[in-house]
C-alpha cells in the first residue's frame, strides 16, 4: 500500500493507515477463526467458502524483505532485546512500508506519552 494524500504523516489520533492495519488484523483473525471452526467440524473442503480456497491458492506470505529485516534487527538491538521472529500467517502480509510506518507512529506516540 502506498501512502496516499489521505495521510498527512503528522501522527493523527485517527490515522487512516492505523485504521487500515487494525481492520486487516481483525479480518485476518476472523479468517483464521473461521478456518479453525471449519476444520474442527470436519467440513469437507469442497463445502468451504470459495474465498478460503483463493487464499490457499495464493502465493505464500512473503518473508520480510532484507531492508525491513535489517531495520527490525536494528530497532531490537537499540531496544536491547532480540528481534522476534515474524508471526506466520496464512494470508499475505501487510506491506512492509506500511508496517514500518506504523511502527514509527507507535514509537512516536509512546515517546509523547512518556514526555507528558
Amino acid at each position: 500500500m502506498e501512502l496516499t494524500p489521505d495521510c498527512c504523516m503528522s501522527g493523527c489520533v485517527h490515522c487512516v493507515l492505523q485504521i487500515y492495519v487494525d481492520d486487516m488484523e481483525e479480518y485476518n483473525d476472523a479468517f483464521d477463526a473461521a478456518r479453525a471452526a471449519l476444520e474442527h467440524k470436519n467440513i469437507p473442503r469442497g463445502r468451504w467458502p470459495k474465498v478460503m480456497d483463493e487464499v490457499d491458492d495464493a502465493v505464500e506470505a512473503p518473508k520480510m524483505d532484507p531492508t525491513m529485516s535489517a531495520f527490525a534487527a536494528l530497532e531490537a538491538k537499540l531496544a536491547g532485546k532480540a528481534a522476534p521472529p515474524p508471526k506466520p500467517r496464512s494470508k499475505p502480509a501487510i506491506d512492509p512500508g506500511v508496517a514500518a510506518f506504523m511502527a514509527l507512529e507507535a514509537k512516536i506516540k509512546n515517546k509523547h506519552k512518556s514526555e507528558a
